[in-house]
């Protein structure tokens, strides 16, 4: 599991490897009831979809069905809840944003995880978890998780 931290009110964990960013997304997942949207900020290879994987793991979903959604921009998997995984990554401006029409997907047996976030200057789907995922050399990662979620 990764190890934790924090520097004033922002708590984060550094992953040192793709299965401590899987386990992280696990944990997670795991605290998931339903309605609940993520947003997750960060650059090309700092593991946003890892972590995904490991969300969906805890939601009873194979971690081989979940790809990155780059070029379908929306996939759905079912398992004990609906997880809706977004990339926002290819488009270029708000209403390509709004045409995806991302608020029906917020329902009480739906997890919404969002990929690409910054690229959504004005969201109209307030986040119940922001993660940033930043590089921090070779294969460490820190991740900055607000609110912050007991125990993971």
């Amino acid at each position: 599991m990764p190890d934790g931290g924090s520097r004033g009110s922002k708590p984060f964990v550094i992953s040192g490897s793709r299965a401590d960013t899987k386990a992280l997304g696990t944990a997670i997942g795991s605290r998931l009831r339903g309605g609940e949207a993520i947003f997750l900020y960060g650059e090309f290879g700092t593991g946003k979809t890892v972590l995904t994987k490991g969300i969906a793991e805890a939601l009873g979903i194979p971690e081989g069905e979940v790809t990155s959604p780059s070029y379908t921009l929306v996939q759905s998997y079912r398992g004990r809840l609906v997880l809706i995984h977004v990339d926002l990554y290819r488009l270029n401006n708000e209403a390509e944003i709004t045409e995806l029409a991302l608020d029906e997907f917020q329902r009480p047996d739906t997890v919404l995880v969002l990929e690409w976030a910054q690229h959504w200057p004005h969201p109209t789907i307030t986040p119940d978890i922001r993660i940033e995922l930043t590089h921090q050399g070779g294969d460490s990662r820190r991740i900055t998780i607000q609110p912050e979620i007991a125990d993971v």
